[in-house]
Order: C-alpha cells, then structure tokens, then sequence
C-alpha cells in the first residue's frame, strides 16, 4: 500500500458568514467560477482513481458560521473557527458520507472504493483541504429553527498523489456553492453535501484533471479568442489630466448580478461600455447591472476572454459617469485603492486600500498587479484606481498562499487582450 502524502479521513460539513436580508429570497452572495463537465465517452481509458477524503486547514478565528432569525433575518451570532470544534461534526460527516461515495462512484472516471481491500489498486489517490468555508442561515420563524434559509460555500484545494511516481502530480482548488432561496426545513443541512459534490465536480471538469488520468489527454485552450478591433470612447489619463476625488467614483462602479452569483465592474465609457471579469459573467449573454442608486439595467456580454480572465458588456443607456483609465504599470510602493461589492451588493460601493507591492506574471505568463489592497469575493471585476483616482487595474482573485496578497489585472492588458481602441 502506497501512502499519500497527508492522509485524509475526516468528512466536514459546516456553517460559515455573510448577511443577507430577506428570509423568502437569498440573493446571490457568491462569485464562484463554474466549469462545465467534460463529455467521457466510455471508450476514454482513465488511470484508476481512489478518494482518500478531506482535511481542514482553517486558521484560528475565523467566522464559520453566522445565524440571522426572525422576519427581517436580524443577526442573531456568529461562530469562529477553532481546531477543537473538528470533532463536533464527526456526525454530520459519517451521515453525508453514503452520499458522496455514491457520487464518485456514478460518475464517469474510473472510480476506486477501496471495498475489496485493496488499496493500491489505484494509479491515484485524490485528496483535499478545506481552506475557506461560509454558511449563512437565516430561521425566518423564531419558533421553528429548522425552517432556514441561506447557503453553504466550500473553498477545497485538491492534490493528486500519483502512487507510481510517488508524488503529487496535480494540486487544484475549486469552490462548491448551494444557496437555499426559499425557507426550507433543514435547508442547510441538505445543502452540505451538495456544495461538497460541486467542489468535487468543478475538480471532475478541470482539462488538467482529466489530462492527468487520461490516456488521451485532450488539447488544452491556453489562449484567448482574437477580437476585431472595437472603436470606443473611453478616456486615458496624460500627465495633464486632473485627478478624481475618491468620494465621487462610486457612481460609476456597479454591481453585477446573476442567477448564481454578484461581482463587480465599472464604466468605460459613457455610452454604457463595462467591464469586468470574464468569471463573473461567465456561461451568461445576459446580465443585471445595478448602479450606486439602486438602478437596475440589463447588460449584454459582447466579448468575454477566458484565460485573461476580463469581459465587456453594454448596456443601452448614455451619459454615464465614465472613469479615465491609467494604462501605465503602477510603480511598487505607491498607493492604490480598490471598490467593489465585497461578499454582496449589500456593500456595494465599499473603498478599501493599500500599496502595490510586486508586478508579478501568471502561469499563463500575464502580467498582474500585487496588492495589500484588501478584496475579497463580490470585488471581483471591480476597478483598481491609483492615488488620483484612475483606474489602473481589474480586481481579479486573492492568494491561496499568502495573507494579504491580492491580484489585479492591469487595465492596459484587459483593453488589449479584448483589442477596445481608443475613438
């Protein structure tokens, strides 16, 4: 029997934060990229796989669970994480287990159970790391607990041990994401597994994945489509240009809804052109944008980039307050501020900010911006700005690794990766 690397055997379900306020409607509260399945066709040859199960590598102090009750979801307590409360779910874990096993099992990889006894049967053992968590639950009945609202969130970072090779031959992360809209007895606790099984099937549809374990890897799309050149009117910042009080950019970042998630963007130009992420408008034509007023207007997606990771959308409204945008790469130690509707668009419009603190290149060697500017999901497609309140970047993800380590996407290669020319 070979041995992984940190052998896995706790199951963990859990609650987590954010607010929401209406028991009868969740409104989307998270930002999780999707992936479609990979079509297997059952004459695919796959490498063996067996499930070793998951740990959880939550720091100290961290919000896991938030409780709202009543009519209007008041907030009730929180709970903080700490390592002593692992064996308090030890229940919920074995009662989620027969489902989840039966789900590796029914899907379409050569799943191994390990039933028979044999353990080294497998080409790979797959495990993970809880590394972030969220429940949030509403009990809009006072005198009937179980009747809840809310949603569950896992943050899981997967490795793959290759047992010949005796090492880890893969590690990804994904997020799983069930939210329960309407007040449902035990939502949540339904909801668990669930969010669980959508983690392991966004890890079941990465290409790298299944490239790993595939006789016949397939070809991976690395690069983003070629647009024709599109003419807009946008404003780019000269030395002359006079700077923007930070207290009047808010009308001009929105917020994005979806039927799954809320992210961020802002106004280009004036005649309605935003942009943002590519993830937060991803698998969508259509999308919601809600300005600082409350205003509600319908977007189209009209250039979307994958592995740069932006989008464009426009919306058929003029005489929008449009932001001027800095192309120049920021210089390391100066100042930059970021705005977005972090963890919802309760907080829409919210400014934080920091320093850059490195250029960096990402594994598809684009150029991203390194900041202690404090994001967080909901930020993301939201504008970077420097001191004189131009935008110079995209908020785009948050380091895995290290604390206080944000990335953003600098404006310059989201305008030529979506080739946007100046009018």
């Amino acid at each position: 029997m070979y041995k992984i690397a940190a052998t896995f055997f706790i199951w963990l379900f859990f609650y987590g934060s954010s607010a929401f306020a209406q028991s009868t409607l969740l409104p989307p509260m998270r930002d999780v990229k999707t992936l479609p399945p990979i079509d297997i066709s059952k004459d695919d040859k796959l490498a063996s796989i067996k499930f070793s199960g998951l740990a959880l590598n939550i720091p100290e102090g961290t919000t896991i669970s938030t409780f709202y009750k009543g009519e209007n979801c008041q907030l009730d307590r929180t709970i903080e994480y700490k390592k002593s409360l692992a064996r308090n779910y030890r229940r919920l874990i074995f009662n989620a287990n027969e489902k989840i096993l039966k789900h590796l099992n029914d899907s379409d990889y050569n799943i191994v159970d390990g039933s028979s006894g044999v353990f080294n049967q497998a080409k790979y053992f797959i495990a993970g790391k809880i590394i972030n968590m969220e429940t949030n639950v509403c009990s809009p009945v006072e005198e009937d607990p179980l009747l809840n609202t809310g949603y569950v969130y896992y943050q899981v970072e997967w490795q793959i041990y290759d047992t010949n090779a005796k090492n880890i031959a893969l590690t990804k992360t994904t997020e799983g994401y069930i939210a329960i809209e309407s007040p449902k007895r035990m939502g949540i606790s339904y909801a668990r597994p669930d969010a669980m099984v959508k983690a392991l099937d966004y890890l079941f549809a990465e290409p790298e994945f299944y490239n790993l374990v595939s006789l016949k890897p397939m070809k991976l799309i690395e690069q983003d489509p070629i647009f024709d050149d599109l003419k807009i009117e946008y404003t780019l910042v000269t030395d002359t240009s006079d700077p923007r009080p930070l207290d009047t950019l808010e009308r001009s970042v929105i917020g994005i809804k979806t039927t799954s998630s809320t992210g961020s963007g802002f106004i280009i130009s004036s005649s309605g052109y935003i942009l943002t992420n590519n993830h937060v408008v991803d698998g969508y034509d259509k999308v919601s944008i809600v300005f600082s007023n409350g205003v509600e207007a319908e977007g189209t997606v009209i250039r979307s980039a994958p592995a740069r990771d932006v989008a464009l959308i426009k919306i058929p409204l003029n005489n929008l307050s449009q932001l001027s945008l800095n192309k120049q790469l920021p210089k390391v130690g100066s100042q930059a501020y970021a705005m977005g509707a972090p963890k919802g668009l309760e907080f829409q419009g919210t400014l934080s900010s920091g320093i850059i603190s490195a250029i960096r290149n990402n594994a598809n060697g684009h150029p991203l911006i390194q900041s202690d500017t404090n994001i967080t999901f909901g930020n993301s497609g939201g504008p970077m700005f420097d001191s004189n309140g131009h935008v110079i970047g995209i908020s785009v993800s948050i380091s895995k690794i290290v604390d206080f380590a944000n990335y953003f996407i600098p404006i310059e290669s989201a305008l030529a990766t979506l080739n946007i020319q100046s009018n």
